[in-house]
């Protein structure tokens, strides 16, 4: 699991030009995942989720038709952030998502009015539901497991040792001054 989550949101005019858009797409985004974002920006992990979601998860305020939204598609990936190589607070992928659309997906033909490919991103909490469908126990078992995966990692367990260890030395060193 990763802690930052976006989703890829695939979304043509009809179902016929969506589904030769979406396959269109489909073979590029692994050129996106790998160049374009994962040696670009400051990321220590990114991967692809390599099922796709038959629904659109894009934001409610974006400008979609009701056909855009029925003839959609939606890829997850999950990426982990370099805090050592990141510049500021704020990760931007727009000026990739603007390459990607130029120099990639302009390739296709004939490109309609209405295919496009709408990002979201997310933190593990906050993804959708339907990201869950797949597993045991929907969002609440995939959440429990995680927590249990992520509270046995062995450099977790040191660094809360490390920390409680020195919460009592400093409760020690107060005592004794007292």
């Amino acid at each position: 699991a990763y802690p930052y989550y976006m989703s890829l949101c695939i979304v043509g005019p009809s179902q016929a030009d969506a589904q030769a858009w979406v396959g269109f797409v489909e073979s590029r985004l692994r050129k996106l995942v790998s160049d374009m974002l994962g040696r670009s920006l400051p990321l220590s992990k990114i991967q692809l989720w390599p099922k796709k979601i038959e629904a659109c998860i894009a934001d409610r305020s974006s400008l979609l038709t009701l056909g855009q939204r029925r003839n959609s598609v939606t890829y997850m990936v999950g990426f982990q952030v370099d805090k050592l190589r990141m510049r500021g607070t704020q990760l931007n992928i727009e000026l990739q998502m603007n390459h990607f659309r130029n120099f990639e997906l302009s390739r296709f033909q004939p490109l309609i009015t209405g295919m496009d490919i709408l990002v979201k991103t997310f933190t593990c909490k906050n993804l959708p539901a339907i990201c869950f469908e797949m597993y045991e126990g929907g969002k609440q078992g995939a959440m429990k497991r995680r927590r249990m995966l992520r509270n046995e990692d062995p450099k977790r367990q040191e660094r809360r040792r490390l920390r409680r260890l020195a919460e009592l030395r400093a409760k020690m060193e107060k005592i004794q001054k007292h």
